[in-house]
């Protein structure tokens, strides 16, 4: 396979605490061969993924640098998507069309005016959904009211609008930290931190 990758950033910087950026992106995913098959009547080779989309976002520091922000926003299509399919207890790779991922992702840190503390934060709005996934293969006992057909003598399922497995829609996390030092050699350090995700496809 090959592949031609560009990647294009723009960036301006009104001040030296504050930077804009957008930026356009394309890569690639080697395809290859599923080895460890032993059905050799079938086709076991599946075909390369690409990707490309845009990013846009702003970086800044405010407060005497004591705050700073970054917030980016993209939008992402992948074609030929490489997916592990577990069919009669067998592990293969496939293709599976079409992806649309897009999003916005935000974090701060703050350094408070008391020596050491500091507070840290991150969002992120996700939404990964396939834009065409035919004949994907049937979860163990779903049936025909559950959206599973059989195609070609093979059960197979329409996952097209599905979101994609391990993509949670948010994700949220913060934390507080405190460092003061201890002599010229040791610095105690103590730091509470929170995390959420929401509900994901497994």
């Amino acid at each position: 396979w090959n592949d031609f990758s560009p990647e294009i950033t723009l960036s301006y910087r009104p001040s030296a605490n504050l930077t804009v950026f957008g930026s356009y992106k394309h890569g690639f995913l080697s395809g290859g061969f599923n080895s460890g098959s032993t059905d050799f009547t079938q086709d076991l080779t599946y075909d390369q993924q690409t990707i490309k989309g845009f990013e846009a976002g702003v970086k800044a520091l405010l407060f005497d640098n004591r705050l700073r922000l970054n917030l980016a926003g993209y939008t992402y299509e992948v074609s030929n998507l490489q997916v592990q399919n577990y069919i009669n207890a067998t592990n293969f790779i496939r293709n599976a069309a079409s992806v649309r991922v897009k999003g916005v992702e935000f974090d701060f840190n703050y350094r408070f005016p008391l020596e050491g503390l500091s507070a840290r934060g991150a969002f992120a709005y996700n939404k990964a959904t396939y834009t065409s996934f035919p004949n994907a293969p049937c979860y163990n006992g779903q049936t025909i009211a559950l959206g599973c057909a059989i195609v070609d003598g093979n059960p197979a399922q329409n996952l097209a609008g599905a979101t994609l497995p391990r993509a949670p829609r948010w994700s949220l996390s913060g934390g507080l930290m405190y460092e003061t030092p201890l002599g010229d050699a040791l610095k105690l350090g103590l730091s509470v931190d929170a995390n959420y995700s929401s509900k994901i496809f497994t």
